[in-house]
């Protein structure tokens, strides 16, 4: 794969993504494995291939299969005339149907499936159980689609977040697509600006002399994705318009909302017939140019496709600027235009979708949808976050899942009630969640609080069919919480989680290490989620240990604490300076929280520290790998307490009289948290050293790194030698006071 120049210098970025093209994750036969009560040893594999030609995706899931079956025979050790027939039969061909059946028994496994997508899942869902089972064995059973979802779709971890760009072909190695359809995934999204693809007659201010290009590419991909069974979603964005853009100049009329916070940005007015009749023909257009594209998702709310009420300018009673839209309906006027576009899609590509996502409703709507959600018919679908909108209570103060959560399992209140609705309709209902980095922490790989992680995901399955698991936050890297997103999706919810700590720990450590993760689940209870203890990508929940101790701000950051480049150059600080990131909880209850939090996740480090040692050596590493995880989200738990306790000493000598006394004391405590920092900074340098994947963000190309790290001790050590010393010495000064530091 290539890599561009500019990337190559992010650390380890080129060592990640080449592990991403290998198999994930890549699990060995285990050796000398003996048959359990009711399993049958599987043989060679025989495939009757029935007497039509199998279509290419097919093809390369059963040729997999019988390559991952031959691999575990030669160590599980087998009979050499044990052999097991695999019969496939494709009932209707046409569509994307993934309903299928599987019947085990001894000597025969049957598959009938509607159409060549539902082949392909049911060879894989087979291949996962022997790759849970680490053996060449099955037990006799019906399996059905039934028992999963119908449409799994994730991020590719090697798109960009750039959305002018497919990234083809860089972003999509037909390893990694492989992997995906491993895993039990049914496709995945790409999140690009609807203009790459504009032919437009309707208003040809808007063509693109690229499109030709944009859509060739789109072709190549589907196709490719095609190979592996998998579908390719679009979630389309829209960027708005300067108010001298010829289309406003040609038709002032379509002028609509102008963008809040700026000056001359503006939206395509939503409710004008000749917008609707555009975007109409954009979407007939896409699908016919694109027949294979599975589907696109349009956010509805307060970013994505943009409308009238999207994040606009309003007058004082709350209406949008738009001079046609404020007099009418909101709901109305968007559902129309949603409606239109998703019967223009259903027109050009029958089996295709178009699902509308209620993301940032709340922005000029009821969070509930029941004034929008209604307004809609199929063929449009409906997409709600399974995990946002809920309040939570930390020690009496109050917080909101306002985004991508895991300290909310859900389903939440606003996800049950749209998708009420939605089904009253005839809506096809859809979930958005993330799958192994919420935004509590979007740059580690995999939370390990594996038993909230299947509360949620079994949640997903029991209310509707279809799921987002992944906006862009890393994408799919073979992580547990990823690789259980993908089983559950498959159907394999039954005990899964003993039969993942089976195969990876061994069955001596398999009830700790559950034990374990149920205390990093209770911790999570105690997460203090906020929009400012997030900070989008920045402070000590996203760099962790990295978060330098500030004792007053700097007039610049050091490179290695700017944004990681995505483009060419570097954006804007990782670091925090001040106690933003406590609000709305306050620096009592914030630090209260992370008290809690950090008394359970140290529980379950330490099960994980006192594990049995297993004699086989791929056990062995998944222990060292996943105590190593488990330590450095410590880390990030540890540099978040410090730096509220650290920063709450600093201010308060501004806040609040003191004595030389009283500042002797509060340096002696900064001095304090700054050593237990420094041993906390070593220790996660340590971490990146047997693990170079831990904090790597593959979406925004950037996370923690060793130079981060040793940036960050050289300046504990700065202020622990100099600053600290200094600032105490003037302090004292002040009070005719002689420090005499020990």
């Amino acid at each position: 794969m290539q890599i561009p120049d500019y990337q190559k210098n992010i650390p380890n970025f080129q060592w990640n993504c080449q592990r991403l093209v290998e198999e994930l994750p890549s699990v060995p036969p285990l050796p000398a494995s003996k048959l359990r009560r009711g399993e049958f040893p599987l043989g060679t594999l025989l495939l009757e291939r029935g007497v039509h030609d199998l279509p290419e995706s097919v093809q390369n899931a059963s040729s997999e299969f019988e390559d991952f079956c031959r691999r575990l025979q030669p160590v599980t050790g087998q009979p050499e005339d044990c052999r097991t027939l695999l019969e496939l039969r494709i009932t209707l061909g046409k569509g994307r149907s993934r309903k299928y059946t599987i019947s085990i028994k001894r000597g025969k496994i049957l598959i009938i499936a509607d159409t060549q997508f539902g082949a392909v899942r049911a060879l894989f869902r087979i291949r996962a159980l022997l790759r849970l089972r680490r053996a060449s064995f099955l037990t006799p059973s019906e399996l059905s689609s039934e028992d999963g979802m119908d449409s799994a779709i994730t991020w590719c971890a090697l798109k960009t977040q750039h959305t002018d760009t497919l990234d083809w072909p860089d972003a999509y190695p037909e390893g990694y697509l492989a992997n995906l359809a491993r895993a039990g995934y049914t496709g995945f999204h790409v999140n690009v600006q609807s203009i790459l693809f504009c032919q437009s007659a309707v208003l040809p201010e808007f063509r693109n002399p690229q499109t030709p290009k944009h859509l060739q590419e789109l072709n190549s991909l589907v196709e490719l994705a095609g190979r592996w069974g998998l579908d390719v979603f679009l979630s389309l964005y829209q960027n708005p318009l300067g108010e001298d853009h010829p289309v406003f100049q040609n038709h002032p009329e379509l002028r609509g909302s102008r963008m809040v916070g700026t000056t001359d940005r503006y939206v395509l007015c939503s409710s004008q017939k000749m917008v609707q009749e555009f975007y109409a023909q954009e979407m007939r257009n896409l699908f016919t140019a694109v027949p294979g594209l599975a589907g696109v998702f349009l956010i509805a709310g307060c970013e994505g496709w943009l409308h009238c009420h999207t994040a606009c300018d309003q007058l004082p009673d709350g209406r949008c600027q738009c001079p046609h839209c404020r007099e009418l309906s909101p709901e109305k006027t968007v559902a129309q235009m949603f409606q239109k576009m998703a019967e223009a899609v259903h027109e050009a590509a029958p089996y295709a979708k178009c699902v509308i996502w209620t993301y940032g409703l709340f922005a000029w709507s009821q969070n509930d949808g029941s004034e929008f959600v209604p307004q809609l018919r199929p063929p449009c679908g409906l997409m709600t976050n399974f995990d946002t909108g809920d309040t939570f209570s930390i020690f009496g103060a109050e917080g909101v899942a306002f985004d991508y959560s895991l300290r909310c399992v859900g389903p939440s209140s606003p996800f049950l009630s749209q998708q009420e609705l939605a089904r009253k309709n005839g809506l096809e209902g859809w979930a958005k969640s993330e799958s192994g980095a919420p935004l509590e922490f979007c740059s580690l790989n995999g939370v390990p609080s594996l038993t909230r992680w299947e509360r949620k995901y079994n949640g997903m399955r029991m209310t509707v069919k279809n799921a987002l698991f992944c906006w862009k936050f890393l994408g799919y890297n073979g992580e547990f919480p990823q690789e259980l997103a993908g089983l559950i999706a498959f159907g394999e919810y039954e005990d899964i989680l003993r039969r993942l700590a089976h195969r990876d720990f061994g069955s001596q450590a398999a009830s700790a290490v559950l034990r374990a993760w149920r205390h990093f689940d209770r911790a999570m209870d105690f997460h203090p989620f906020s929009n400012q203890s997030v900070g989008y990508f920045k402070g000590p929940f996203f760099i962790g240990p990295a978060q330098p101790l500030y004792l007053t701000t700097p007039k610049e950051f050091p490179e290695v604490l700017m944004k990681y480049p995505i483009g060419a150059k570097a954006n804007a600080p990782l670091a925090m300076t001040d106690l933003t990131f406590v609000e709305p909880f306050g620096v009592q209850k914030m630090s209260r929280a992370l008290r809690a939090m950090l008394r359970f996740w140290e529980k379950g480090v330490s099960i994980l520290e006192n594990l049995p040692i297993p004699d086989d050596e791929y056990q062995r590493e998944k222990i060292k790998k996943h105590l190593a995880l488990c330590k450095m989200y410590g880390c990030f738990l540890v540099t978040a307490r410090n730096m509220v306790d650290f920063y709450q000493v600093r201010d308060s000598m501004k806040q609040k009289p003191y004595t030389w006394q009283d500042a002797r004391e509060k340096y002696r405590k900064m001095r304090e948290i700054a050593e237990q920092e420094r041993e906390n900074a070593i220790l996660a340098r340590e971490l990146l050293q047997q693990d170079k994947a831990l904090g790597f963000s593959f979406t925004y190309r950037y996370g923690i790194s060793r130079k981060m790290l040793d940036y960050k001790l050289t300046h504990i050590d700065n202020l622990l030698q100099k600053e600290l010393p200094t600032k105490l010495y003037s302090a004292l000064f002040c009070f005719h006071q002689h420090p005499r530091l020990s």
